[in-house]
């Protein structure tokens, strides 16, 4: 059975508070508690099976189309911003905090992008990224004709993303969570409009600005 340790459950509410040192300007205290952040080993889940996705008619599959970042922040808002696939349901962050976070603190939790606006390489980013950036994932996977209806959409963490990949999801042995709320979590949906608001020169960097959905 695959565990994750103790010290991947308290960094969204570490990172809550490092984000409100940064809105109060307290950049050296921020800077200190970002530090003691914890470091978890990036592992990949490795599944013992593995089913090719084919269709039951032999047709062609058509996948749905990718999702856009207005149409996935929808989904976060919808899930609380709680990984669903996690048993410790991990609080996940909206994209563009982490962008601005990163920003802020570099030194101290680096990120470098891809073109799709996920973290590009293990070896170059902060582990912490993994476990609270989110993703929505597709229940039924595109690969087997899984649609962008509803109900066919979950928020998880890209860890868990990456790892289930087309993978049907009872050959993962995971469980699928309820949904969270909004207003016990909302990733720090406020804190971004809020620096923006304060700063409004980091919405120039590119990936801030393709998330400014609150």
């Amino acid at each position: 059975m695959f565990t994750i340790g103790k010290e991947r459950m308290s960094v969204g509410d570490k990172l809550h508070e490092i984000s409100e040192l940064l809105l109060n300007k307290e950049m050296s205290s921020a800077s200190s508690l970002a530090k003691e952040l914890p470091q978890p080993p990036v592992t990949t889940i490795k599944f013992p099976v593995l089913r090719k996705s084919t269709s039951t008619t032999g047709a062609k599959i058509v996948k749905a189309p990718s999702l856009v970042p207005r149409q996935k922040i929808e989904i976060y808002k919808r899930d609380g911003f709680i990984c669903r696939y996690s048993p410790e349901r991990f609080k996940l962050l909206h994209p563009g905090a982490i962008r601005v976070l990163s920003i802020l603190l570099p030194i101290e939790i680096p990120t470098e992008l891809s073109s799709h606006n996920i973290p590009a390489k293990y070896a170059t980013n902060s582990p912490i990224w993994f476990d609270i950036w989110p993703a929505v994932d597709h229940f039924v996977p595109k690969a087997s004709g899984g649609s962008n209806v509803d109900d066919n959409l979950v928020c998880c963490s890209w860890w868990r993303n990456d790892s289930k990949k087309a993978i049907p999801f009872e050959d993962t042995g995971w469980v699928l969570g309820d949904r969270g709320h909004l207003s016990e979590w909302d990733g720090l949906t406020g804190w971004l409009k809020k620096m923006i608001e304060k700063n409004p020169e980091l919405a120039n960097d590119v990936m801030v600005r393709n998330w400014m959905y609150f």
